[in-house]
């Protein structure tokens, strides 16, 4: 039979060995990414070469806004080109939420894949003096 000292030791070991594979499995955490494909629809308010801004939800009192970077294999539907598109089209904008676990935590990371024309902005009524 083992005497307390071996015993002690035992449960020493036991202990050590379920710390390791907890951080492990903590290590292999970091780096891990999920990717997932999203679709928003708004109005457009800027445009610039490699990212687009729309609103998306409005009321009242407020307006969201959403800013989305451009993947390097954007594709357009129903248009040819960004210089087409004016403040107040509505487009749709297929996205990717790319998520990463980092050793600083979760970073998230949005890159539009696809805008969709939707319709012309609604033009403002002109006002007779």
């Amino acid at each position: 039979m083992l005497c307390m000292k071996g015993k002690f030791k035992i449960l020493i070991y036991l202990f050590l060995i379920f710390i390791v594979i907890n951080i492990k499995a903590e290590e292999k955490q970091v780096g891990k990414k999920r990717t997932e494909v999203k679709e928003i629809q708004g109005s457009v308010t800027w445009v610039g070469k490699d990212k687009i801004a729309i609103i998306y939800a409005s009321s009242e009192t407020s307006e969201e806004e959403i800013l989305l970077p451009f993947s390097p294999d954007l594709k357009f539907e129903h248009f040819k080109d960004l210089k087409q598109l004016k403040q107040g089209d509505t487009v749709a904008i297929q996205y990717e939420d790319i998520q990463e676990e980092t050793e600083e935590g979760m970073k998230e990371k949005l890159v539009a894949k696809r805008i969709i024309f939707i319709r012309p902005a609604i033009p403002k009524p002109k006002v007779q003096n």
